[in-house]
């Protein structure tokens, strides 16, 4: 089965739906709540940044988008090796 994959991004973390079609019909594959941020980084980036300088605020937006980013590519690239070995494509 030919599986997509969805997501819709939150603070902090990812809504993801894997779909696909079996004899004719919608599947859902897997659905899961992807962590983006460890539990020593804010759930809430934008809270923290309510108080900092100018320059404060874009090394604080490009750390959050760094290991946000960091963290969606080592989950998806499991997720689709997890997918691949039930044989999905």
């Amino acid at each position: 089965m030919r599986v997509a994959f969805g997501l819709k991004a939150h603070s902090g973390w990812a809504a993801l739906v894997v779909g696909g079609e079996r004899d004719g019909d919608f599947v859902v594959a897997d659905r899961r709540r992807l962590e983006l941020v460890d539990d020593e980084w804010t759930r809430q980036p934008y809270h923290v940044s309510e108080d900092l300088q100018p320059k404060q605020l874009a090394q604080h937006a490009e750390k959050a988008l760094r290991t946000s980013s960091s963290a969606l590519t080592t989950r998806m690239a499991a997720l689709a090796a997890r997918v691949a070995l039930q044989g999905r494509s």
